[in-house]
C-alpha cells in the first residue's frame, strides 16, 4: 500500500498531537520498504533503468524493509523522547 492512503486510513486512529509527529514519520521513513510504498522510490527505479542501472524488486525490499523499520523505530523513540 502506498503511504498517503494508508496515512488516510490512519489518521482516524489519531487521538493526539504525539500522534500526528509519528504518523507523519512514520508513513514517511515506510516508503523505503517496498516500490509501490513511494512515488519517490518508483522515481528512483524509473531514472535508475533509464541509466542502464537495473535495480531488482527483491533487492529493493531485501535492503529497503531493514532501513524502513530501523528508522522507524528511531523516529518513534526520537518522537516519544522529545515530546
Amino acid at each position: 500500500m502506498s503511504n498517503v492512503p494508508a496515512v488516510v486510513l490512519l489518521s482516524t486512529a489519531i487521538t493526539d498531537q504525539q500522534g500526528w509527529y509519528i504518523l507523519a514519520a512514520v508513513s514517511t521513513l515506510a516508503g523505503n520498504a517496498t516500490p509501490i510504498a513511494s512515488a519517490a522510490t518508483l522515481l528512483v527505479l524509473d531514472q535508475s533503468s533509464r541509466n542502464g542501472i537495473a535495480i531488482s524488486v527483491r533487492r529493493l525490499v531485501r535492503i529497503g524493509l531493514p532501513v524502513a523499520v530501523v528508522t522507524s523505530v528511531a523516529a518513534v523513540i526520537v518522537l516519544q523522547y522529545l515530546l
